[in-house]
């Protein structure tokens, strides 16, 4: 972003928010997949949701807030998001509101929450949500059988034909 305004500016690598967050809460991103929207973009753009994976949501506090001179959001604000969520998530399903600590004396505020619950409960701004999977990852038999086909033939690669097809990339057979 500096760039495009015509700043000099390169991007570091280091310890971010994402990586604290799998920390406290002991998620996995490659066991069943994670994917991240702010909360502006849940709302106004037309981004599937993949309910078999977990669904981070940044600055949800702020949904549908354009303004930063508007910090805070009401009821109505809060039911948006669930609303888009509502397509592929139950009311019912867990939710936990979560936020990084700030110093490392500080343990991180986690709080265990219903998707329906959030409309009527606040949210800071500082607050991310995360959905954990909703439905089961659905398995695509044909793939993993031409896989375990290719390893049983020897595709010649580095594993040959000893490397069971049934723990290639997590797969289960």
């Amino acid at each position: 972003m500096a760039q495009a305004e015509g700043f000099d500016g390169r991007m570091e690598p280091g310890i971010s928010a994402e990586d604290y967050l799998y920390a406290d809460l002991g998620i996995d991103p490659g066991r069943l997949g994670c994917q991240h929207l702010d909360a502006n973009q849940l709302l106004f753009y037309d981004k599937p949701v993949d309910a078999s994976g977990y669904l981070v949501i940044w600055q949800a506090g702020v949904a549908g807030n354009c303004s930063i001179a508007r910090p805070g959001q009401g009821a109505a604000y809060r039911a948006l998001p669930v609303e888009v969520l509502e397509r592929h998530d139950p009311r019912d399903h867990a939710v936990i509101g979560y936020r990084g600590a700030t110093l490392p004396i500080d343990p991180p505020r986690i709080r265990h929450l219903r998707l329906g619950d959030l409309p009527g409960i606040g949210i800071p701004a500082d607050e991310t949500l995360v959905l954990p999977p909703a439905v089961p990852l659905r398995r695509r038999a044909a793939r993993a059988e031409r896989l375990a086909q290719l390893q049983a033939a020897g595709d010649g690669n580095a594993n040959g034909p000893s490397a069971p097809a049934a723990r290639i990339g997590g797969c289960a057979r």
